[in-house]
């Protein structure tokens, strides 16, 4: 039988779990943590994501090795993006903490913002514009940059052997920030929290 090669995960509504996960009745788990080899390529995706003003919003957390492909965040401003009909909030406040093991943009530090009186990690989309980021591998850039339209885009540069996390907080001190879509794309080599559905290809020269 084929084993899947790949996962493909389109949300509407934030899901209790991002990927279903399932214990392997042929693992060994004696030894206190599931390493397991999981070559894939995981592409998620999640729609309609709305964050109250300071709010945050974990849209991936994974403990795993493999390579960061791309990440990609579109948020609107427009009249009736909102469940409500209502207009969402300028999504300039909009943090980005996107984590690769020791990496962060922004640092792994929090940061205080004195306008919103609130703590966060990562990097504003404001603060991203102000610095006119380059379209380059390793830093959020701007696709798109208008008072009713953020598109960030990161593009992965290395692989990481840890953890992957992406999480995103609305600094605005009254109104709803409106993501439309937030997709990820990466390519996993080693499971390291619990099992995956899929037993993948052993042997593979990947993880730690």
């Amino acid at each position: 039988m084929d084993e899947p090669d790949g996962i493909n995960d389109i949300i509407d509504a934030p899901p209790p779990m991002e990927i279903p996960l399932m214990i392997d009745p042929m693992a060994d788990l004696t030894g206190g943590r599931a390493d397991q080899a999981d070559l894939r390529d995981i592409m998620v995706r999640r729609n309609k994501i709305e964050i109250a003003a300071g709010d945050s919003v974990t849209i991936l957390d994974e403990r795993e090795s493999g390579e960061l492909n791309y990440v990609i965040l579109q948020a609107t401003a427009d009249a009736g993006d909102l469940a409500d009909g209502g207009t969402p909030a300028n999504p300039e406040k909009l943090a980005l903490f996107l984590q690769l093991d020791g990496f962060a943009q922004g640092g792994l530090e929090s940061h205080y913002d004195s306008a919103s009186g609130k703590s966060f990690q990562g990097i504003t989309i404001e603060d991203v514009t102000t610095l006119g980021m380059p379209e380059q591998y390793g830093n959020w850039f701007l696709k798109k940059d208008t008072s009713a339209l953020k598109v960030a885009m990161f593009r992965g540069l290395r692989p990481y052997r840890h953890r992957i996390r992406l999480k995103v907080t609305n600094l605005q001190t009254t109104g709803t920030i409106f993501i439309k879509f937030v997709e990820i794309s990466r390519r996993r080599y080693t499971n390291l929290d619990g099992h995956s559905n899929a037993r993948g290809l052993l042997g593979q020269p990947y993880g730690f």
